[in-house]
């Protein structure tokens, strides 16, 4: 049963596109915007155009004249199609009459750049853009990138997955600091520059932790923590253009990330730590530091913490910890057998605790500590749940279902039984940047609930990273606590 769910989610990773337009589909305004941003192909050919467009801006001698003819074709031309069909033909044929009236400028590149074996120094990011140019393939064999920043000095990074001729230019004013490039990559240039081999991953968007991880390795060796452009893309195009820097963009393209926002009504909760001792936290952040690791799930301390109830051997068990002594409870025989069971939950009503488990359907299973018996379980509709908690303020379950449901919250009632789903993973600024979209299920969450206020914990290597606040009301989240990184990385 549980091959099933891998094979589920291999189609749907196999079958999503990786799409990356020139403009912000978030800002899309028309039916033909939608369009573009609903195709990868579309996608990948309105990219291409884009930086065509720019260099053809910078090459031509009256500037206005490739911004009025660029409006007219969009007007006249684009915006006129009504099928994929029709807009692929006339992004086709734009980007080959741009190509054919392109006049060859004299800074195409001329040296071919051989890496420099010694580390670089950080001193070579300061006064320096940095700019990243990355993705998994390019979309022909060679990628021409044109650096216009008059008097600016310039870092460059690039990065693909698959081999790239990457032939890097720069206007006669602007200075190449250095070069950084990740993978078997040849860098072609008309400039002489500091060429340096770094285990740069790629990344095709922002919110990716292949994307963190690329700002981290930039962090270990320059000590920034901003870069100043980022073009990511799964097809990276034949021609980039790099003129202008967007101010706004210097939050999203931080090691930090977004800032956070204190909420309106704050509160307190537990968390549990490897020394099965628990710590109080609020939404914005711990009461007092602790250098013991938080566990994400599977475990769950007793009320008067003398018992700890946890995932053994694909069972619950329960340690008394005045002795020190375990027992496992069997499961009578007409319950289904727990297969990959993955959280513990402590229902404060019934005095239950409940285990959820992962392979198969899933279930949710209670148990009765003053009976000393199982209660009953009840099936988890195939959702991959990682953390559940129960709410005595709602009498429900609230569950983070993190596998092939992509970061789905799931109720279950004080009984149970299912009740509703709903996916809220794009809610949750800055979460993409936990997992590799592309690749896998959602980042695990712990999850605790306070009524309609639930917060959603993220935790790498037993710290604390990020808290969201999710309200079923509103259905609005906010990133309400985020661990301070340290200078070297995350």
């Amino acid at each position: 049963m549980l091959a099933r769910k891998f094979i589920a989610l291999f189609l749907l990773i196999a079958s999503t596109p990786v799409l990356a337009a020139g403009f912000d589909c978030q800002k899309a305004r028309s039916e033909v915007e939608e369009k573009i941003c609903s195709n990868d192909r579309l996608s990948t050919l309105d990219l291409e155009l884009n930086q065509i467009f720019k260099l053809a801006s910078i090459e031509a001698e009256d500037k206005k004249s490739p911004v009025n003819d660029q409006l007219e074709w969009l007007k006249n031309t684009r915006d006129l199609c009504d099928s994929a069909d029709c807009l692929q033909l006339v992004y086709i044929n734009r980007i080959y009459y741009l190509q054919s009236k392109r006049i060859i400028p004299p800074y195409e590149p001329g040296y071919i750049l051989n890496p420099k074996t010694e580390t670089p120094s950080p001193k070579l990011a300061k006064g320096s853009e940095i700019y990243v140019i990355s993705g998994y393939e390019p979309l022909k064999n060679e990628v021409s990138i044109t650096v216009d920043r008059p008097n600016s000095k310039v870092i460059l990074v690039v990065s693909s997955y698959e081999p790239v001729l990457w032939k890097i230019s720069a206007t006669p004013n602007t200075h190449i600091s250095a070069i950084f490039f990740g993978g078997k990559q040849t860098i072609f240039s008309n400039k002489t520059a500091p060429l340096y081999e770094a285990e740069i991953p790629y990344a095709t968007e922002v919110n990716n932790i292949n994307f963190q991880t690329l700002l981290s390795k930039l962090n270990d060796m320059l000590k920034v923590k901003n870069i100043d452009y980022f073009l990511g893309s799964y097809k990276i195009p034949s021609v980039v253009v790099i003129d202008k820097i967007k101010k706004e963009d210097k939050k999203i393209l931080s090691l930090n990330g977004l800032d956070t926002k204190s909420p309106k009504n704050n509160w307190e909760f537990d968390l549990l730590t490897n020394a099965n001792k628990t710590e109080k936290w609020s939404l914005t952040g711990p009461k007092a530091e602790t250098k013991q690791s938080y566990l994400l799930q599977g475990k769950f301390l007793s009320p008067k913490k003398s018992e700890l109830y946890s995932i053994k051997n694909h069972n619950l068990e329960i340690l008394n910890l005045s002795n020190n002594k375990a027992h496992t409870p069997p499961l009578p025989e007409d319950f289904p057998e727990i297969s990959w069971p993955t959280d513990v939950a402590y229902d404060s009503r019934r005095n239950y605790y409940s285990i959820i488990s992962f392979g198969g359907e899933g279930h949710l299973y209670r148990y009765s500590p003053d009976k000393e018996m199982w209660i009953d379980f009840n099936s988890a509709k195939n959702f991959d749940i990682n953390s559940i908690f129960y709410d005595k303020k709602m009498d429900r379950y609230v569950a983070w279902a993190n596998f092939t449901n992509r970061g789905s919250l799931v109720i279950f009632d004080g009984d149970g039984k299912y009740v509703s789903d709903k996916y809220i993973a794009e809610k949750l600024e800055g979460f993409g940047r936990l997992y590799d979209k592309g690749n896998e299920g959602a980042a695990p969450l712990k999850i605790v609930s306070n009524g309609n206020a639930i917060a959603l914990i993220a935790m790498s290597s037993g710290k604390v990273t990020h808290i969201w606040l999710y309200d079923t009301e509103t259905e609005q989240a906010i990133l309400t606590y985020r661990h301070k990184m340290p200078e070297s990385g995350i």
